[in-house]
This record gives structure tokens, C-alpha cells and sequence, in this order.
């Protein structure tokens, strides 16, 4: 019984006794299951009788299960990571299977919920294919990988034989498909208790490194805003950061919304960097000898030099 349901003035000791009794009443019905009995004699040092009593529960066994509640019982351990990870896209999966009909009713949420599903069912079909001993996640994993060698195929004659056109796709293809492969790889890691965090590191890492690239490469106004956008990532992180690192339960969302958000940031500086990068090597490229590498090197990198 709550303490704030109890008056003030009453004693605390009938609080307890009428506690203690709805325990012994409830345990004393429980016992007359024959499964939750076997359940509950497994906690008692030497078992219960086997056979349940025709009439009321003997007060020995109440109170010997009471006991061994109090000193045995452990509360237990959460379910594996990919239980925990399968039944939440089973979850998703209910609740975007429930909140089909919405798109049907007009209004302005139907294309919320449209576009809410395509990205439910696009997240929880990766998560999937990150699922150990799947028959659709193996399949998936493999195709994944025809699909990387058939890009790389697809630069290698779009360079020779094809055009500028051809080895755009294929470094798409490339590209989409080593994005994939990283994160399923992570995912995996994570749910085997693997070193998932040494390989967010790497790629924190290389993020990092494009992003310096860029901003050794860049000048005038580009750096300017590229160094606006760091202050920006810096200050979002060492604002949350005493929130992260004691993960203070008061704060909510706040802490990680503003994480993802300066990880949004680098992300978009780094890719600019590379963007740039691209554009430099493009540079480097016309200005080769006019020969057949130079052709094979403009398809590949996608670039058409003056004549």
C-alpha cells in the first residue's frame, strides 16, 4: 500500500501486517497452480510438494515461499540485443501495418505518414539484413555483395569502353552499396558485443580527416562558412556533453538530438570536402597529356575536359 494512500496518523506497523497478509493470500492462490507451483518451489531450498493440496495451502509453504522471494529472487537479465533488436522492428513493422489506412483520410498528415512508412520500412529492412542466421539476411547479404563487384565492373568498363555516363552509376552503385555494407557490419558488431565502437571510431576518424582536408583546401568564403559550421558542431557537443557522459535521465532527448545534429553538420562539411576533392582531381586530370589514359581517366572520374 502506498505510503500517500496511508493517513498520516495510522500505524505504520497494521500497514505492514496488511501488506504482509496480501502477500500470504496471494502466494496461497498461486500455489494452488500446479505450474506455478513447480515455478515458485524452485525458489525454496528443497522444493514444494509436487502434489497441490485439496484444501487450503498449508501456512509452512506460504511462508517458506515469502522467504525465499526475499533473499533468492533476482530480477532478471534483459533479453539478448537481437531479441531486443527483432521485436522492435517487428514493432515498427505493426505500427506502420496499423497506420496504413491514415494516407486514405485527407488531410495533411497523409503524406507524413506516407513518407513515416517508406522510412520504417527502409530501417527496419536494413536491421533485418543485419539478423544472424536468416536464410533472407545471408541472401541479402550476398546480393549486396554481387551488386559491389558489378559497380566496380561497371567503372572498369565504363572507363574503357563506355562513358561518363556509365561509370556515374557505377561509382553510385559503389558508393550506396559500401555505405550499406559499414552499417549492417556495425549493427552485426553490436549485437555479437563485438568492437562495434573501434569501427564508429574509424569512421569518426575519416570524417574528421575530410573535414581538415577541406578546410586546408578551401579559401575565402568556403573556409569561412566551413569554419562557422565547425563552431556550430563544437558548441552543440560541449553543450551536451556533461549530459552525455552522466547520462542524466531528466534531460530527455535534448543531449542526443543535439549529438546527431552536430554529426549531421561534420557529415555535410565532410561531404562537401569531398566534392571538392573530386573537382581538384578532375583539375589534375585534364591537365594530363591528351592519351588514352587521360580518356580512360576522364570516364572514370566522370569528367569532361575542354579539347
Amino acid at each position: 500500500m502506498s505510503p500517500s494512500l496511508w493517513p498520516a496518523t495510522a500505524d505504520p506497523a497494521q500497514r505492514d501486517e496488511l501488506i504482509a497478509n496480501a502477500h500470504a493470500g496471494i502466494i496461497g492462490d498461486v500455489l494452488r497452480d500446479a505450474d506455478y507451483r513447480a515455478l515458485l518451489g524452485a525458489l525454496v531450498p528443497g522444493g514444494l510438494s509436487a502434489t497441490v493440496p485439496d484444501g487450503p495451502v498449508p501456512t509452512t509453504e506460504i511462508t517458506a515461499v515469502i522467504s525465499a522471494i526475499r533473499e533468492n529472487y533476482r530480477i532478471p537479465p534483459p533479453p539478448p540485443a537481437q531479441a531486443r533488436v527483432e521485436l522492435a522492428t517487428r514493432a515498427a513493422r505493426v505500427a506502420d501495418g496499423v497506420a496504413r489506412g491514415l494516407p486514405a483520410t485527407p488531410g495533411p498528415l497523409a503524406p507524413v505518414r506516407t513518407w513515416a512508412g517508406r522510412i520504417v520500412h527502409v530501417a527496419t529492412s536494413l536491421v533485418e539484413l543485419a539478423l544472424p542466421n536468416r536464410v533472407s539476411s545471408i541472401l541479402g547479404r550476398h546480393l549486396l555483395d554481387v551488386a559491389l563487384i558489378a559497380g566496380v565492373l561497371i567503372i572498369v568498363l565504363g572507363g574503357l569502353v563506355g562513358g561518363p555516363g556509365v561509370t556515374s552509376f557505377g561509382w553510385v552503385v559503389v558508393l550506396t552499396v559500401l555505405g550499406l555494407r559499414l552499417a549492417l557490419a556495425l549493427v552485426r558488431s553490436w549485437l555479437a558485443h563485438g568492437r562495434w565502437k573501434l569501427g564508429v571510431a574509424i569512421a569518426a576518424a575519416l570524417v574528421v580527416a575530410v573535414v581538415v582536408y577541406g578546410l586546408l583546401s578551401w579559401s575565402g568564403w568556403p573556409r569561412a562558412v566551413a569554419f562557422l559550421a565547425i563552431g556550430l558542431a563544437v558548441g552543440l557537443v560541449l553543450g551536451v556533453l556533461p549530459a552525455l557522459l552522466h547520462r542524466r535521465p531528466r534531460h530527455g532527448a535534448t543531449p542526443v538530438v543535439a549529438a546527431a545534429l552536430a554529426v549531421v553538420v561534420l557529415i555535410a562539411l565532410a561531404t562537401a570536402a569531398v566534392g571538392h576533392g573530386r573537382n581538384d582531381v578532375a583539375d589534375r586530370v585534364c591537365r594530363l597529356d591528351d592519351s588514352w589514359y587521360r580518356t580512360v581517366a576522364e570516364r572514370v572520374v566522370v569528367v569532361s575536359c575542354a579539347p
